[in-house]
């Protein structure tokens, strides 16, 4: 797995971008697997506050859905965005993104397979300028 940390800062504020390349499907090292989670549940500085699907605009137009979690610590609050990326596919299903996967390899097709993760700061449980940095970044970064 290849990883690349980024980040773009927004007249808003900063939203830092997270690619992981899954280029090897060996044991623990697959796209969608039940060991990759942003946190644990008894983490001892981060707290998943909420999680759920929400819909998006991509870059070519159409519209689809990222799983958008809440994370908390004592110090500050991170609006997250991820999904995967199968070829030219986006969804935030495991279902989805495992049979674009079988799709993909029959076909012979070697188009990279990420999990793409987006995540700002964001103040108290006021989301909607989150939302609006994250769409912003996601318009522009992830054709």
């Amino acid at each position: 797995m290849a990883e690349v940390i980024n980040a773009v800062d927004d007249p808003s504020g900063t939203v830092a971008m997270y690619f992981a390349n899954f280029g090897d499907e060996s044991q623990g090292g697959e796209l969608v697997n039940s060991q990759n989670f942003l946190v644990p549940q008894k983490h001892k500085v981060w707290r998943m506050a909420s999680e759920r699907a929400v819909q998006v605009d991509w870059p070519d137009g159409t519209s689809g859905e990222v799983v958008e979690s809440l994370l908390k610590s004592e110090a500050r609050n991170l609006l997250v965005y991820r999904w995967y990326r199968v070829g030219n596919f986006n969804t935030a299903s495991d279902y989805r993104a495992k049979w674009w996967q079988l799709l993909k390899r029959l076909t012979g097709d070697a188009d990279p397979e990420m999990l793409i993760v987006l995540y700002t700061e964001v103040i108290g449980d006021d989301l909607v300028e989150g939302r609006a940095r994250l769409q912003r970044v996601l318009a522009v970064c992830c054709q």
